[in-house]
């Protein structure tokens, strides 16, 4: 309760943003989507990084998946479109000189290099990537020395069997849709702000509203999460189905936000899940991949099409509302005059990324930072952001406050070569 924010700078710095690409995302494991969404054989998974490169998950004939990077063993040129697709029925054919590979990243024709001396196509194949699935997501890594993801997950599934333990939900789950939105903003603004409910009173006045929350118990692993206690799914609007508290199946009762270091969140609930991967695209750009799964089951009832649009519509609701929040912080981070402020009690897992962040990013930040053992507890609830008083403020903020231009720039700071914070913030202190 002593702590907080983070200085400006760490925000629109260029040799802190790459720092973070090369100390903080390289060695990380990167979501690029479910089994479900790759079943057929050719069908593939494609997204760009700015840390290591195109990357892409393919399904070859026998079934089995392959990750390497979508980049021509020739020069280099991207192969696969980003997104999802299928590969013509020759393999992957490079839309630069047709070098063609098979479904493992194999080449096996090269126009044009028979005459090549010392050039044999059976010994060139795409640059192979670490991967693993977990509960039917698909994860790859671009260091070959990283941590497993397993070790990254720690206890995750024990704290939330209901989607992630041995008979979890999540791994027989159809990802029924997929959004994408780019921000003009630092992906950290994105990313913290899914770490607290503080926020959502006033951001989502009219949407979502307020919402009760608590730390998730102490824990193992690179990740972290926010206990929202619901009386239904977390995800119609206040307005949708009143008198339903079962407008899809529910096989649990709880909720909860995850947040997996560095920029995933994989939130829970009653009948369904979704996920929110903050890709960097820049020191002052973002892209948000998201995705939205349901028990197979309930895609095959009739009355999954309707309730989907309606879900959609919320999930589009909120990531606009808090798209426009983090643009307005972008243009207030760049006052000369603005310190850091100190944090609430609701922001506690706001406070835990910052502090995991740092340990990472910083040359000797003289703490080791263990996200899972937060050095905040309560043995009180905490204060909720249904407080009158909050609610009579937000209803005073005016719509054309939050709206602003896309295409907004942060200036630029300079950083130490060393990257430490030189505005004295606390931000390790609670």
């Amino acid at each position: 309760l002593e702590a907080s924010t983070l200085p400006a700078e760490v925000y629109s710095s260029r040799a802190w943003y790459l720092r973070e690409l090369e100390r903080v995302f390289m060695p990380s494991w990167s979501l690029i989507g479910r089994e479900d969404e790759v079943t057929e054989p050719g069908s593939y998974l494609a997204m760009d990084t700015e840390w290591g490169g195109p990357v892409a998950v393919v399904r070859d004939q026998a079934g089995r998946l392959h990750a390497f990077a979508n980049a021509c063993a020739h020069r280099g040129a991207k192969i696969l479109p980003d997104g999802a697709g299928k590969t013509p029925r020759s393999g992957l054919i490079c839309p630069y000189h047709a070098w063609t590979y098979d479904h493992t990243g194999k080449l096996i024709i090269a126009p044009g290099m028979k005459n090549s001396v010392n050039f044999e196509e059976s010994e060139v194949r795409l640059a192979p990537l670490c991967m693993e699935v977990f509960h039917g997501f698909i994860f790859v890594n671009h260091c070959e020395s990283a941590k497993p993801l397993a070790e990254c997950l720690g206890d995750l599934p024990e704290k939330l069997p209901e989607w992630f333990g041995v008979d979890g939900e999540a791994k027989n789950m159809i990802c029924a849709g997929r959004r994408t939105y780019d921000v003009p903003c630092n992906w950290k603004l994105i990313f913290e702000n899914t770490c607290e409910t503080y926020h959502t009173s006033v951001v989502h006045k009219g949407s979502l509203g307020p919402m009760k929350s608590s730390p998730m118990e102490p824990h193992i692993g690179d990740w972290d999460g926010v206990r929202v206690p619901t009386q239904r799914s977390i995800v119609p609007l206040p307005t949708d189905f009143e008198g339903n508290n079962f407008p899809l199946p529910a096989f649990t009762d709880k909720s909860a936000f995850v947040n997996i270091f560095p920029s995933l969140q994989i939130n829970v609930t009653w009948d369904c899940l979704w996920w929110m991967y903050t890709v960097p695209t820049g020191e002052n750009t973002s892209r948000i991949e998201m995705g939205f799964c349901f028990p197979a089951e309930t895609t095959k009832l009739d009355i999954f099409p309707s309730r989907l649009e309606r879900y959609m519509n919320r999930w589009h609701v909120a990531v606009t509302e808090d798209n426009e929040i983090a643009m307005n912080q972008t243009r207030g981070l760049r006052s000369t005059l603005r310190r850091p402020g100190r944090f609430c009690e609701l922001e506690f897992g706001t406070h835990n990324f910052n502090n995991w962040l740092l340990s990472k990013v910083l040359d000797n930040p003289g703490y080791a930072w263990d996200p899972g053992h937060r050095i905040f507890k309560s043995a009180r609830e905490l204060w909720s952001n249904d407080d009158e008083q909050v609610r009579m403020l937000a209803e005073q903020v005016t719509a054309k406050q939050g709206t602003l231009q896309v295409g907004i720039k942060a200036s630029p700071t300079a950083a130490s070569p060393q990257l430490a914070l030189t505005s004295g913030t606390r931000v390790c202190v609670t």
